[in-house]
C-alpha cells in the first residue's frame, strides 16, 4: 500500500498495519525508526522529450510548464515545494497526481515534467523511456522503516531490516571497487 506519512502513521497507531516504509525524517516518540536507504528526487520527462529539455541548466528556466506533482500530505511534494520555497520559485501550471505511477504515465505522454524519486524510475530509466533532467536541483530523503514502540517485532520485519542492510552493504562495497577505493 501506498500513502502518505499522516495516513501511513495513523494506520500503525490504530494497528492496522505492523510496520511501514517512509521516506519523512520525524522524531515521534511513539515510533521506532530503522534508516534504510538514501533517496534522491529529480525532475524527469519523456525520452521523446529530451531535446526539448536537455540544455535546462535550473528549474528556474521551466516556469511556464507544466509540472506534476503528488498529492499534498506526500513527502515527494513536501519536499519538492520546500526547495522551490527555498529558491522562491513558483511554477505557474502544477497538476496534481495521487500516485507515482500516474505521474510516470502522464510523463510518458507527454503531459508535462514530473518529480519522481530515484527509486520509482530505475525501470523506466533502464529502458530509455525517461529522461532525468540535467539541472543538478535534487531534494535528497532518508527511507526509514517505522513501528510503533512497544509493539513486538515482526519475524518480517527482522528479516526486510537485514535484506536491506545486506543489500546496501553490497551496494557501497560495488561502488568503492568500481571508484579505485579499496576496503
Amino acid at each position: 500500500m501506498i500513502d502518505n506519512t499522516a495516513n501511513i502513521l495513523e494506520k500503525l497507531l490504530d494497528n492496522k498495519i505492523d510496520f511501514a516504509f517512509i521516506s519523512k525524517k520525524m522524531n515521534l516518540s511513539k515510533f521506532n525508526y530503522q534508516p534504510l536507504f538514501q533517496d534522491k528526487i529529480s525532475a524527469y520527462c519523456s525520452i521523446e522529450q529530451k531535446e526539448k529539455y536537455k540544455e535546462i541548466t535550473s528549474i528556474t528556466q521551466l516556469e511556464n510548464e507544466t509540472l506534476l506533482f503528488r498529492e499534498h500530505g506526500s513527502h515527494t511534494r513536501e519536499c519538492v515545494e520546500e526547495y522551490f520555497n527555498k529558491i522562491q520559485f513558483t511554477p505557474s501550471n502544477i497538476f496534481e497526481l495521487s500516485t507515482n505511477e500516474a505521474i510516470k504515465q502522464a510523463i510518458l505522454n507527454n503531459n508535462g515534467i514530473g518529480y519522481l524519486s530515484s527509486t520509482t524510475v530505475r525501470i523506466e530509466l533502464k529502458h530509455n523511456l525517461l529522461f532525468k533532467l540535467p539541472f543538478t536541483e535534487e531534494c535528497q530523503r532518508e527511507f526509514s522503516i517505522i513501528s510503533p514502540k512497544g509493539k513486538h517485532t515482526s519475524p518480517i520485519m527482522l528479516y526486510i531490516q537485514l535484506f536491506f542492510n545486506e543489500k546496501h552493504k553490497k551496494v557501497f562495497i560495488e561502488s568503492r571497487k568500481s571508484n579505485g577505493t579499496r576496503n
